[in-house]
């Protein structure tokens, strides 16, 4: 049995996700867009000008069903994403919003992780 404990320090902290449509259209509208081969990121930094302070990286997800029709593949893509986030915890304070691409759906776990391992290198230079 899995202990409750070692789950819960996985989690993200509420603080680190990004939770009204307020932020998110404002990272949509005012953010710098990355490109990969599966997916996108919109990342609006906290030190640009007009943007409330926040102290740490937040994430978000836009995952539209265009993607996948079927939740289960839309979660792994979030799971996934989730997880090379909470690796890159040297993050510049901001917020982010992934995005996957249709061709996601498909990719498996190696090449989805590298996809998104790229972008987030090409964020902390």
């Amino acid at each position: 049995m899995i202990s409750s404990d070692s789950s819960h320090q996985q989690r993200l902290r509420p603080s680190q996700r990004m939770h009204s449509a307020r932020d998110f259209s404002a990272c949509m509208q005012n953010g710098r867009r990355l490109n990969g081969a599966l997916f996108r990121i919109c990342v609006r930094f906290s030190s640009d000008p007009e943007t409330p302070e926040t102290p740490l990286a937040r994430i978000g997800f836009a995952i539209s069903r265009k993607v996948d029709k079927r939740a289960v593949v839309r979660n792994r893509l979030k799971r996934i994403a989730r997880e090379m986030f909470r690796q890159h915890s040297d993050l510049l304070a901001g917020d982010y919003v992934v995005m996957a691409k249709t061709e996601a759906a498909s990719a498996d776990g190696q090449a989805l992780r590298a996809d998104l391992q790229r972008l987030l290198q090409r964020l902390s230079r």
